[in-house]
């Protein structure tokens, strides 16, 4: 269960224990976590099905620290436990926009992806400026068009001289190395986050070259969705949630799975009320 999708600390607790019972052992129950906070356990059945107790401070941070929550999942709870029991409207606004911050921070792709960051230090916008570049780099990954580089260009409607060219800033950026054997892959994956100056002009770019290749391909080998519908923050935080689950998936998958074919995969969402 993920803390930064929560907006209720004991509903937290209470399912986070029975999580830990099911897919730890079943030794994690509320009487050792209430003797782990100080307390006994009708207290503590009590505090977390009722609306109007709650835990102290010290003692929310020894049920947390018992289900083995980090330090920064640990201020998350604790920031929540302050927003649910104060009634001030400016202290629970200004918890809220923390809360806010820290769930926005947690659920950047780059948090649930296994590719390597970007380094800022590196020039890398020919990479992200450049759609071909990027997708010349992953071709390369599948063992055919490292070994004929030539079906790559016809592939991605390429001239032999534009090709030369893309392999080139690659080597540059040691993204690849020719060898004599052909080119080897020295790093197959990478991350631009989103607060790169590259960032918004690499998205244009690449889904205007994502449109470009849709038009041109069959329906029977594209599966395009999309939907506007209305809802509230909350089920829009929710399935941002679920999203960044589905995405570490598909990076476990796709980082199991042989280099064969080349794949795109877009997903948007975002308000258009706001």
């Amino acid at each position: 269960m993920d803390v930064f999708n929560s907006t209720d600390y004991k509903y937290f607790l209470r399912e986070a224990l029975h999580e830990k019972r099911r897919q730890v052992n079943a030794s994690f129950t509320y009487e050792r976590m209430a003797r782990a906070c100080g307390i006994n356990k009708t207290y503590l059945s009590r505090v977390l099905n009722s609306e109007a107790a709650h835990l102290s401070e010290e003692q929310l941070y020894l049920a947390a620290t018992y289900l083995g929550l980090d330090s920064e999942q640990q201020d998350y709870i604790q920031i929540l436990r302050g927003l649910q029991k104060s009634s001030n409207a400016h202290y629970r606004d200004r918890l809220q926009k923390k809360l806010d911050m820290m769930r926005s921070a947690h659920q950047r792709s780059e948090s649930h992806l296994s590719a390597e960051k970007t380094d800022a230090n590196t020039d890398l916008s020919p990479y992200y400026l450049d759609p071909n570049v990027m997708l010349t780099h992953v071709f390369l990954a599948v063992e055919r068009f490292r070994k004929d580089v030539k079906s790559l260009a016809l592939q991605l409607n390429l001239s032999d001289e534009y090709l030369a060219q893309i392999l080139t800033k690659l080597e540059q950026m040691k993204f690849i190395q020719f060898t004599k054997d052909g080119y080897a892959m020295l790093k197959e994956s990478t991350h631009l986050p989103v607060d790169s100056p590259l960032y918004y002009p690499y998205r244009f770019m690449q889904r205007v070259k994502s449109l470009e290749r849709i038009q041109k391909i069959s329906r029977e080998t594209s599966y395009n969705f999309s939907v506007v519908f209305s809802a509230d923050e909350q089920a829009r935080w929710q399935i941002k949630a679920k999203f960044l689950e589905f995405l570490e998936f598909v990076s476990k998958v796709s980082d199991a799975a042989e280099d064969q074919e080349v794949y795109q995969m877009n997903f948007d969402l975002f308000d258009w009320s706001t």
